[in-house]
């Protein structure tokens, strides 16, 4: 699982990702997180 100071060290706008305040990225992020904690597994988006 990348880091979130990997994931910013990989492009800047990535910064903009968790600073515009949208709420897609906000919920992406949230996904990110709650799947590691719950599985400890990196998260794979699904794509439908």
């Amino acid at each position: 699982m990348m880091t979130v100071a990997e994931l910013f060290e990989r492009s800047a706008e990535s910064l903009q990702l968790f600073t515009d305040g949208e709420k897609r990225y906000s919920q992406l992020l949230f996904d990110i997180c709650h799947e590691v904690l719950r599985t400890g597994k990196r998260y794979y988006r699904r794509v439908l």
